[in-house]
């Protein structure tokens, strides 16, 4: 299994157009920018959501999903968000660490940069915020 970095342009799907859409167990599919050179994302692949500070005035990590399928002919991502994006897509995750993320995926990625980016294997993540407020530490 992999992990994919989706990348939002803000000027074509808006965060608050993205908060009003994407809900957690709702199928939702998207088409992705630049035909994917070296791996297409499969099957139970993670996709995570995240808007770039260029352009966007409210940046960060926006929620995740699950790969339902990727369909390469019309360069079509099928995916059913999953929990904490319901969380995420009010409080988008941006500090320091999110940051760390991002350059780290951007920096492994040899190709021309297509979107989505394929991320760390989900194992090699560094630990992702606490967004359920459940204990002391949040």
């Amino acid at each position: 299994m992999s992990t994919w970095l989706y990348q939002l342009n803000a000027q074509d799907w808006s965060p608050e157009t993205f908060r009003y859409e994407i809900w957690e167990g709702k199928p939702w599919h998207w088409r992705y920018g630049k035909k994917l050179a070296k791996a297409l994302p499969e099957t139970g692949d993670t996709i995570v959501f995240f808007y770039a500070p260029s352009g966007c005035d409210d940046p960060g990590f926006y929620g995740w999903a699950v790969l339902e399928r990727c369909h390469a002919e019309s360069q079509t991502l099928y995916f059913l968000p999953a929990a904490p994006t319901n969380h995420l897509k009010m409080d988008p995750w941006w500090n320091d660490d999110a940051k760390r993320l991002v350059d780290a995926i951007r920096r492994q990625d040899d190709s021309d940069r297509p979107l989505p980016y394929r991320g760390p294997a989900p194992q090699n993540l560094p630990p992702l915020p606490c967004v359920t407020r459940c204990c002391q530490s949040c």
